[in-house]
């Protein structure tokens, strides 16, 4: 619907009588409707996905703040995202935003609303070279953590710092903000050689997935302090060479699965007489591929 501008013409509207609305809309989508610049009040939303849409376009969910329902957000297009109101929040996927290159200030604005927020995706934003800034303070509700198929992102924080406060890190992502909420964290597809210092205090992280970062080299010493960490999955990293001294440390790793890494090699961490073997023995399921 290309050429959609609206759902009702302005001369057919007289706001002082009545003001269209969708009273019982729960869940919309608007995908490539480029020239659409209004739509009727939404009051009931709680799913909305906007791709390929105009940066004019305005959505209104309603004049009664506590009525606010919108729990979940797929979207492109920031211009809008910022226009929406984010008290309730509880899901938010950035897609296919091919503009944004950081979000050092852009996040404050974004997201000084997001409390609630439980769930965020950024994915195929292919020029975002940054996610460092202050306004990952505001996301202390924060449980899943997925970055995917952004490859010019090198960098998840100053890896010399030690992250004891935000101000002394120039505004890098404050990881320790997010150690009591945060659970799941995916990195797939990022430009990363190096894991971010920083994730050491996620010490209430349960899971954690590496895919495809293919200029990540190692595991670090520290991620032995992760001590909640119950999943490992290792995917599709061709430089990493899997050390298994610091995993000797996670006594609460229950699945450590590796595939597609050609740098490490089974036989030494399956082979009861490998030299790896000591370090891993604690872990119940192994699958190495």
């Amino acid at each position: 619907m290309n050429d959609l501008k609206g759902w009702w013409k302005r001369e057919e509207i007289d706001s002082n009588v009545w003001e269209p609305s969708f009273i019982k809309l729960f869940e919309l989508i608007i995908v490539d409707c480029d020239k659409l610049v209004s739509f009727p009040t939404c009051p009931r939303l709680e799913k909305l996905r906007l791709h390929g849409v105009n940066k004019e376009l305005q959505l209104s969910l309603g004049k009664e703040e506590g009525l606010i329902k919108l729990r979940e957000v797929k979207i492109d297009n920031l211009d809008c995202f910022e226009s929406l109101r984010t008290q309730s929040l509880t899901s938010l996927c950035i897609l296919k935003n091919n503009e944004v290159e950081s979000f050092s200030e852009l996040g404050e604005t974004l997201f000084k609303s997001c409390f609630t927020l439980k769930r965020l995706s950024i994915t195929e934003c292919s020029s975002l070279r940054s996610l460092n800034g202050r306004w990952w303070k505001h996301l202390n509700a924060l449980e899943l953590l997925e970055l995917s198929s952004l490859p010019q992102l090198t960098s998840l924080g100053n890896n010399d710092a030690d992250d004891n406060d935000v101000d002394e890190n120039d505004g890098t992502i404050p990881w320790r903000s997010l150690d009591r909420s945060l659970r799941w964290m995916r990195f797939i597809g990022l430009g990363i050689k190096i894991l971010p210092k920083g994730m050491q205090y996620l010490t209430s992280l349960d899971q954690l997935l590496l895919g495809w970062c293919n200029d990540l080299e190692c595991l670090p010493e520290w991620i032995s302090c992760l001590s909640s960490l119950q999943i490992l999955r290792i995917y599709g990293c061709k430089k990493l060479s899997l050390l298994s001294r610091p995993l000797r440390d996670l006594t609460s790793l229950r699945i450590l699965h590796v595939r597609s890494c050609p740098l490490v090699v089974a036989k030494r961490f399956l082979d009861p007489d490998g030299d790896d073997w000591v370090n891993l023995r604690h872990i119940a399921t192994i699958q190495i591929c």
